[in-house]
């Protein structure tokens, strides 16, 4: 099946498998990953530029729970959810903690009937598949496994973690769309400190 990539396109995939299926109590959607475009520059203007076309994606994944959010309402049903997502780039790093996000209200804004489970695997297919397989199995079949959604999921080679939601630890404030040249030294004071904090440069506006 050709999976939708956008809002309606989702929504029409799900209907289409429940015609041909019949009612759905579970959806896991593993769309493609991030394509890089080639060989990316280095540091912070490589990773911006690794982000380049990622709105797309996200709205791929976010039109996914939303089409199972509709069915739930729809049919009066509970629908469980996995997503996962190739978190082996920047861009897909960036793109599982979104789909984490996502995970994080599907049940308060569906009333409970949707849970959602996000998994961002930082490694090749080769190395993650069986884990990743046994992670949703388990998800969509231990009857405890609820608890998990909303988490941020994660399969590297040989291991499976959970992590802690992200916090800000500080902001930078920059003017105008270029990087200036003291941002490098500045996210690492940033990052090395023990406590948040905010930065600021006399080029600020």
């Amino acid at each position: 099946m050709e999976a939708g990539r956008d809002f309606a396109g989702a929504g029409k995939s799900l209907r289409s498998v429940v015609d041909r299926a019949g009612p759905l109590d579970a959806v896991v959607v593993a769309l493609s990953g991030h394509q890089r475009s080639g060989a990316s520059p280095e540091g912070w203007q490589g990773i911006l530029s690794d982000h380049d076309g990622i709105v797309e994606h996200l709205h791929a994944d976010a039109g996914w729970t939303r089409a199972a959010a509709d069915y739930a309402a729809g049919h009066a049903r509970s629908v469980q959810i996995v997503t996962l997502t190739d978190a082996t780039t920047p861009a897909g790093r960036s793109r599982a903690q979104a789909s984490a996000q996502l995970a994080r209200v599907a049940g308060s804004a569906t009333a409970g009937r949707v849970a959602a489970f996000a998994i961002g695997t930082e490694a090749s297919e080769h190395d993650t598949g069986d884990a990743a397989a046994e992670l949703v199995a388990h998800l969509l079949t231990h009857p405890d496994a609820t608890a998990l959604a909303g988490a941020e999921l994660v399969v590297g080679a040989g291991w499976i973690g959970l992590r802690s939601h992200p916090r800000p630890i500080g902001t930078v404030t920059y003017g105008g769309p270029g990087i200036p040249e003291w941002l490098d030294t500045t996210l690492r004071e940033v990052v090395g400190g023990a406590s948040p904090r905010n930065a600021w440069r006399p080029d600020a506006q």
